[in-house]
């Protein structure tokens, strides 16, 4: 019958404690008890001072005069490589000849054996070449006899036109400088590097008040 399963199973079941509803569980307690922390521990003996070795670095060393010197040499040639280039050799006073065709001028030749051509001129010449060794008024000669050749053209000689013996060729860039002037270029390399690095920590000022001003701290 029900009444007798019912009462031989309650022969085998037993009733769960139930927890204490006041009582309250932390991840702590569910964790096994941590070992002691071990007791610091000193070295039985102190460091050794004596066994420590200097750590020599090299000294800085100023560069000797001659290699301030070769470094001011090459500052002032690049000063003249980059400096506005005008060319006194081809200055109207310093005209040789000029060529024309029809009148018109085609051509102008100066002293020095240079030349200057028309679109025109130029197509009809440009495969012309000064002999070797030739130049100044020598050049200036056999030019406006060969152009003037291809060209068709007359030759006028100018007032102001030179012989070889009268023409003084323009000088050379310069290669060697004055105490004076290697000094003063030292000084000009030092300024411009000062004033090299002035920009630079401006620049990277400028950049960090520019990033503190358009830093996003809504996150």
């Amino acid at each position: 019958m029900i009444s007798g399963v019912s009462g031989g199973a309650s022969n085998y079941l037993r009733q769960t404690p139930m927890p204490d509803p006041t009582q309250t569980f932390t991840p702590a307690d569910a964790q096994p008890d941590a070992p002691a922390a071990a007791p610091f521990r000193k070295y039985d003996s102190p460091l050794d001072v004596s066994q420590l070795k200097r750590l020599d670095l090299p000294k800085p060393t100023l560069l000797d005069s001659a290699t301030r010197d070769r470094l001011a040499t090459n500052w002032l040639r690049m000063q003249q490589a980059i400096a506005p280039i005008t060319d006194p050799d081809n200055a109207s006073e310093n005209t040789y000849a000029q060529i024309k065709v029809d009148g018109k001028v085609v051509v102008t030749l100066y002293n020095s054996g240079g030349a200057e051509l028309t679109n025109g001129a130029w197509a009809k010449v440009s495969d012309l070449q000064n002999p070797p060794g030739v130049y100044g008024p020598n050049g200036a000669q056999w030019r406006a006899e060969a152009y003037a050749r291809a060209l068709g053209g007359t030759v006028e000689m100018a007032p102001t036109a030179l012989t070889q013996s009268q023409w003084t060729p323009t000088s050379p860039m310069r290669t060697d400088f004055t105490r004076e002037e290697l000094d003063a270029a030292l000084a000009e390399m030092r300024a411009e590097g000062e004033r090299a690095a002035a920009r630079a920590q401006a620049s990277y000022n400028a950049s960090l008040a520019q990033a503190g001003t358009n830093a996003d701290f809504s996150a």
